[in-house]
């Protein structure tokens, strides 16, 4: 079962405000999030991913993935590879 759907409008706390300054008068008015929003209070680490990436460099990323899973580090990506379910 997902974890239900949870919209985050400009005015509350927990809304990023790297997007109000950064993206100003284009930032979304709300966002939706999956989960635990508590992890919004820790620094982040955003990974973009591509399927044109080198094999090796998918490697190293996993590997890069699964130590920062251990270290605790709160990790947001872009997209879903197949490998990044298990991470």
């Amino acid at each position: 079962m997902s974890p239900p759907l949870t919209w985050i409008h400009q005015d509350e706390s927990v809304f990023p405000p790297p997007l109000l300054m950064y993206l100003g008068k284009q930032a979304p008015k709300r966002i939706s999030a999956l989960g635990n929003l508590d992890i919004l209070k820790h620094k982040s680490l955003a990974l973009f991913c591509s399927v044109k990436c080198p094999g090796n460099l998918i490697l190293q990323t996993y590997d890069l993935a699964q130590r920062l899973r251990q270290a605790g580090v709160t990790v947001i990506g872009a997209s879903t590879p197949r490998w990044s379910v298990n991470v």
